[in-house]
C-alpha cells in the first residue's frame, strides 16, 4: 500500500480533526518521513577519510506543499553526531 498526496492528506486530515490546531491551513498540507541509511564508509565524508566501516544512522524529513501538491518547504534532520561517531577512530 503506497501513500500518494492523497492518502496522506486523509492521515493528516483525520489526525488533526482529533485536536483543535492553532493553524489548520498549515498543518493540513503537511507530511514527515522517518530514514534510515545503512551503509559502508568508503569514501571521504566531510575530511575524515573512507574507514571501510560501516554505518547506520537515521533521520527524518518534514514537507509542507501548496495547493497543487508540490512542496513549498523540506526541512531534513540527520543524526550527524552518531554518523560521525561511527566513523570516528576507536568506533
Amino acid at each position: 500500500m503506497g501513500l500518494d498526496r492523497a492518502r496522506i492528506q486523509h492521515a493528516n486530515d483525520a489526525t488533526y480533526a482529533a485536536w483543535k490546531a492553532r493553524d489548520p491551513e498549515a498543518v493540513a498540507a503537511a507530511n514527515s518521513d522517518r530514514r534510515r541509511v545503512r551503509a559502508l564508509h568508503t569514501g571521504e565524508f566531510v575530511g575524515i577519510p573512507a574507514t571501510g566501516r560501516r554505518i547506520d544512522v537515521q533521520g527524518c524529513t518534514f514537507s509542507t506543499f501548496a495547493d497543487d501538491g508540490l512542496v513549498t518547504r523540506d526541512v531534513n534532520c540527520w543524526d550527524v553526531r552518531g554518523l560521525l561517531e561511527q566513523m570516528s577512530p576507536g568506533a
